[in-house]
């Protein structure tokens, strides 16, 4: 998806529909469970200055400060304005476990200084991002960090994505077409592990969670998942596909017509997420 400009990329996802608030509010909503569980395997202490970087509509923020506690404190970053909007108005209108800041802020040029953070927790972000720039929001992640800090990453692994009854070779097919644009970005978090040794990070480990949905969908569920189906095959039509294949894609466009997939009865969604954590050398 990148052309190698930092800022076009982010402008061009910052207002995108995956990265909306209301769309990132649902898909936090109908993977909870999983998210949180996430979260919590990090190590993310009581008293600790955090930042969440890349934090959407702030769909993290109520577990985050409840890891900190009274004494830590939470720093909330996006680059899309919108986002950081949602967030305040979260802060105004909801009470925390910890003092919430929130700013406007790009991940590859973080506005702090050096040692700022015990921890960096940066969400479904690296996605977006290309191999280059990757590196250097990981960069930028150890410079914000103390030693002795934590820097974790939790992003989407589609290496296990499904849904159906859906040929999965029709997935895979866009898959691999689209693999020099947005695709990349759900199949690397599997590097990442090895990325944070390179980069001289201790203590690493790297956990994948599987999220799966089934009929009967809770409202939340079923509206995040329409979401991705509409996004998945308007994408999909516009790559080099066979004929056949584009056909079964522009079936799942009509997402309210009474025999469209989300209504079989043996309907399931799946999707899976790594986490990757890393500590940075003590002094």
């Amino acid at each position: 998806m990148s052309d190698g400009n930092p800022t076009d990329t982010h402008k061009a996802t910052s207002g995108g529909n995956m990265t909306d608030a209301n769309y990132l509010d649902d898909h936090y909503a109908a993977m909870q469970p999983e998210y949180e569980y996430m979260l919590r395997m990090v190590g993310i202490e009581q008293g600790w200055k955090v930042l969440d970087a890349g934090c959407g509509g702030g769909s993290y923020m109520q577990l985050l400060t409840e890891l900190v506690g009274e004494a830590g404190c939470l720093v909330a970053t996006d680059l899309a304005a919108e986002n950081v909007e949602r967030v305040l108005q979260r802060i105004e209108q909801a009470e925390f476990a910890c003092e919430v800041e929130a700013r406007t802020a790009n991940v590859i040029e973080l506005p702090f200084p050096d040692d700022s953070f015990d921890a960096v927790w940066c969400a479904a972000v690296t996605q977006y991002l290309s191999d280059d720039e990757v590196l250097v929001a990981f960069n930028e992640f150890k410079r914000v960090v103390r030693p002795g800090g934590i820097i974790a990453i939790k992003e989407g692994d589609f290496t296990s994505f499904h849904f159906g009854p859906f040929p999965s070779a029709v997935i895979w097919r866009s898959f691999i077409t689209d693999m020099r644009g947005m695709t990349r970005g759900v199949l690397r978090a599997p590097e990442f592990a090895a990325t944070f040794r390179r980069l001289g990070l201790d203590s690493v480990f790297s956990r994948t969670t599987l999220a799966e949905r089934h009929q009967p969908l809770r409202p939340v569920e079923r509206r995040f998942i329409r979401e991705v189906l509409l996004f998945m095959s308007s994408h999909s039509l516009q790559l080099d596909l066979t004929d056949e294949d584009k056909d079964l894609w522009r079936a799942l466009r009509d997402v309210d017509a009474p025999q469209h997939l989300l209504n079989n009865q043996d309907f399931f969604y799946r999707e899976s997420h790594t986490v990757i954590v890393g500590r940075l050398p003590a002094i």
